[in-house]
């Protein structure tokens, strides 16, 4: 049986977790021969080899709908429109042969936000045969939907290429001595959008506070997506006080990889979260990583609990105390779900145990 994922809207640019996760969710199933259709009229977005889009891509779900099975993948907010548009997608694909996937982690508070999306999202959650689910909060919010719904759980991590890559070279460099010397001049670095949520003012602190035993720290906060213009300008004074303090701005994934490789210490200071991608992609390379306990977060990774700053300032330094030392972890992954998923759909046993993603 033909195994399909339907994308509904662009594929965009892998900045942040969403968006890194549906474009490496792409290229990933492209590569395994699973059939990606993206169903994005405008033709705008990243593009991946093999896919099918706009039109081209609904005569192929149609002409295809009886003999195959099928994944509905989504990347947008949950507004009524998309919502309505994923109803009338799933309708066009038999019930029994129909995979959804969850990924928002404000799920339940996007929902109650519109009467009539939270309606029709619960009535495509219990159309659909089997429900994938990014993170803890999303497979019990999604039960809450459908006590009998079919749930399969996984982390939306998915290594690419390029991330293989820097991790074969961060290997090959544990043993040379000169390399192990040079920890990029104790440079921490943190990720996401600009807004409280990540908690930046925090994490200011907590870094000049650490420059009593490193003085040679400094901070690079690697931002993107919508910004809280109040917050924002708070933390902007902040670093132009500072000249070890420094802000880039939609940087491309290739660049923000590279960026991470060399770093000697990840901070992820939400206060809310789903999983924290960038936090799986420190540990994967080898760096440290240190976060908020508020979500499942990837095996390797230490944690705090969010608000407690001294917790925070003393994880920091404690990492960088110890140096240049590399502890390089592997990070089940998402292309595992999705297999399983499909796996239930097709009526084949599903594997149970998780795996990391080749």
């Amino acid at each position: 049986m033909t195994r399909t994922v339907v994308h509904l809207g662009a594929l965009p640019p892998p900045i942040g977790g969403v968006s890194i996760h549906c474009a490496r969710a792409a290229t990933a199933m492209t590569q395994l021969g699973i059939r990606v259709l993206v169903l994005n009229l405008r033709r705008r977005g990243q593009a991946v080899q093999g896919e099918l889009r706009g039109l081209g891509a609904l005569r192929a779900l149609l002409s295809g709908r009886k003999s195959a099975s099928f994944f509905l993948h989504y990347s947008g907010s949950h507004s009524v429109i998309s919502t309505i548009l994923l109803v009338a997608v799933s309708l066009l694909v038999p019930a029994n042969r129909l995979a959804l996937l969850q990924h928002n982690g404000a799920y339940d508070e996007v929902l109650q936000s519109s009467r009539t999306a939270g309606r029709l999202h619960r009535r495509l959650v219990r159309r659909a045969s089997v429900v994938m689910c990014l993170s803890e909060e999303l497979q019990k919010a999604t039960l809450r939907v459908d006590p009998t719904a079919r749930t399969v759980r996984c982390a939306s991590f998915i290594p690419s290429e390029q991330l293989h890559a820097l991790r074969k070279t961060a290997i090959g460099r544990v043993d040379d001595p000169e390399a192990a010397r040079n920890p990029a001049a104790k440079i921490l670095v943190s990720s996401g959008y600009r807004n409280a949520t990540y908690r930046y003012h925090e994490l200011i602190d907590a870094v000049q506070e650490a420059r009593d035993t490193h003085q040679d720290v400094a901070l690079h906060l690697y931002c993107y997506g919508a910004t809280d213009e109040a917050y924002w300008e708070k933390i902007l004074a902040r670093v132009h006080q500072d000249d070890a303090i420094f802000i880039h701005d939609d940087v491309p994934e290739p660049a923000w990889l590279s960026a991470l490789s060399q770093a000697a210490l990840y901070v992820r200071n939400t206060s809310h979260d789903s999983y924290g991608v960038a936090v799986a992609e420190a540990v994967f390379l080898g760096v440290p990583a240190l976060a908020t306990s508020v979500c499942q977060r990837a095996p390797g990774a230490s944690l705090f609990q969010v608000g407690d700053t001294e917790a925070l300032r003393q994880g920091i330094v404690e990492i960088l105390d110890r140096g240049s030392v590399r502890q390089f972890h592997d990070v089940p992954g998402a292309m595992h779900g999705y297999r399983q998923a499909f796996d239930l759909i097709d009526g084949c046993p599903p594997s149970s145990a998780a795996e990391p993603d080749a």
